[in-house]
């Protein structure tokens, strides 16, 4: 083996799930002298051109280029894999070079609930989830976002490791660092909610309440950032909750991930919104959505589940609320609308928080250190064989 570990990563997706698992660790990691990393990159826009996995490594030149960074690597890191086309391609790669080789799974395929729309992809007989399963019994390792993802992919692979999330508040020459955006101030106060269209169900679970809140307070605006928000409900044939109501604000646009710091700055929250249904699959996602109202200094509430639980110091660096109690939801955004300092200090000590335990800066040390450690127990058998991380000045 080389002096250097080389590492390839190879997206399986697009827009965030690409960067928040692969693109920002990689960049992270390519500062340490003895590590080489190669990123496959394809695009970063949440709405660029779209390639669908078929058309990713269903095309020649593209499994060229992804085949060598494969033959020369140490180490294989895949994003989720559940789609034919990259499972053949990945058990391909696997058979025929034998390297270590590991998956990211940053999602709960096993348990996605009827009212998903990703149900008649991910159902209990579908060809992708056991397609899923399939490539978790391949690996040689999981790397998953949090405890419950690692509860229950550890039921197809007994080598199950846990990778937080984390943010990059330097930024690069390509990022654009959270440390560079700021929130962008807008007349009265600005309650935030950023989500797709399989999360429609979580904030369905609030609106009452939200409807309530704006009600009583005409001068408080509701901005949902969503590519297609008002749109997708029509999609979908589900009632638009929040009809009528014309303190809502709709920011209908694409958020181009390497600007993607600077676009939630430009959102101008006070308060952000992190909303779950209480069911198995919301119970594996992780608290990323905390994380980027924190990196902004403002204050979230999160449903009372999942990561949130395990990370959130309640009413210290963000507020936790059971998620069908909609009397404590109401009572909680009563209080930070009214109490400005309240407010000020959750958001100050989540900054604080977030930039000590979340920090890609110091949580790629421990990612590269796992990895070190899954090649020298699965191929080496020494940990003396590969030479101590050094980071470049």
């Amino acid at each position: 083996m080389s002096k250097k570990i080389r590492i390839a990563m190879i997206p399986t997706a697009n827009g965030g799930v690409n960067y928040f698992r692969m693109a920002m660790w990689a960049y992270e990691m390519r500062k340490y002298r003895n590590v080489e990393v190669a990123l496959y990159e394809f695009c970063y826009g949440m709405n660029d051109p779209h390639p669908w996995q078929k058309d990713l490594f269903g095309n020649p030149d593209v499994r060229y280029r992804i085949e060598n960074l494969c033959k020369v690597a140490d180490v294989v890191l895949w994003g989720p894999v559940h789609y034919s086309y990259t499972y053949d391609f990945f058990t391909e790669m696997k058979n025929k070079y034998g390297k270590l080789t590991l998956v990211d799974m940053d999602d709960n395929y096993v348990d996605v609930p009827e009212w998903n729309e990703a149900f008649h992809s991910f159902g209990p007989n579908s060809f992708h989830r056991r397609i899923a399963l399939q490539c978790l019994h391949m690996a040689d390792g999981v790397i998953v976002s949090t405890p419950h993802l690692k509860e229950l992919y550890g039921r197809y692979n007994e080598n199950v490791h846990i990778v937080e999330n984390s943010l990059d508040f330097k930024g690069d020459s390509k990022f654009i660092g959270w440390d560079k955006a700021s929130v962008k101030k807008h007349k009265g106060l600005r309650i935030g909610w950023i989500g797709g269209r399989s999360h429609f169900n979580d904030l369905d679970m609030i609106s009452p309440v939200l409807k309530k809140v704006l009600t009583r307070h005409p001068e408080v605006q509701l901005s949902f950032v969503n590519s297609a928000f008002k749109t997708s409900y029509e999609a979908l044939k589900r009632p638009y909750p929040f009809e009528g109501l014309k303190n809502v604000h709709l920011a209908d646009r694409s958020v181009p991930i390497n600007r993607y710091a600077r676009f939630y700055g430009h959102f101008g929250f006070d308060i952000a919104l992190a909303p779950l249904v209480d069911c198995n699959f919301n119970r594996s996602k992780s608290n990323l959505r905390w994380l980027e109202a924190s990196a902004m200094r403002l204050p979230c509430v999160a449903s009372d589940i999942s990561h949130f639980s395990q990370t959130v110091r309640n009413g210290v660096d963000g507020i936790l609320v059971k998620p069908n109690d909609l009397d404590h939801w109401e009572a909680v955004l009563e209080l930070l609308i009214k109490d400005e300092v309240y407010r000020e200090a959750i958001g100050r000590e989540a900054g604080k928080r977030v930039r000590k335990d979340f920090n890609v800066k110091k949580n790629a040390a421990k990612y590269f250190r796992l990895i070190k450690t899954l090649l020298n127990t699965t191929i080496m058998g020494s940990e003396d064989a590969i030479p101590e991380m050094a980071e470049v000045a």
